[in-house]
């Protein structure tokens, strides 16, 4: 039997502990690699998320990113940039993946997500990815 191919995954949400914490619990014995993390409350200002700081992560990592997530609390209003850059990231490399906004799914929630959230989260990317 063949290993599964790993699916790397960028996520955004608004503090790094939180993304950090929730893609090792939710990804541990999955396919999926979160290999980048970007937020916009506790990494320095110029690291912090902002369209050109998602950009470069996207197009430098090495195997290429095949999903993003946005966290259960990033504003509704962000969704629109975020899909922006993934969708030109995608194109421009032909990438076969997805832009999954959590908040879209199960309406903005602060803080870590509560379990029905990550469950929602692994149903959708099995959807995508059949894994």
């Amino acid at each position: 039997m063949s290993p599964q191919p790993r699916v790397p995954v960028v996520a955004v949400g608004v503090t790094r502990r939180v993304a950090v914490s929730v893609g090792a619990t939710v990804f541990a014995d999955t396919p999926y690699d979160m290999v980048a993390v970007l937020d916009w409350t506790e990494s320095p200002k110029e690291l912090q998320y902002s369209p050109a700081n998602l950009a470069v992560v996207l197009n430098a990592l090495q195997p290429r990113p095949r999903a993003l997530i946005a966290g259960n609390a990033v504003p509704e209003e962000l969704m629109p940039e975020l899909s922006a850059v993934w969708d030109e990231y995608a194109r421009r490399h032909e990438i076969e993946g997805a832009f999954v906004g959590l908040s879209r799914i199960v309406g903005w929630q602060p803080g870590p997500p509560p379990q029905e959230v990550s469950d929602e989260l692994m149903r959708k990317l099995k959807e995508i990815f059949g894994v």
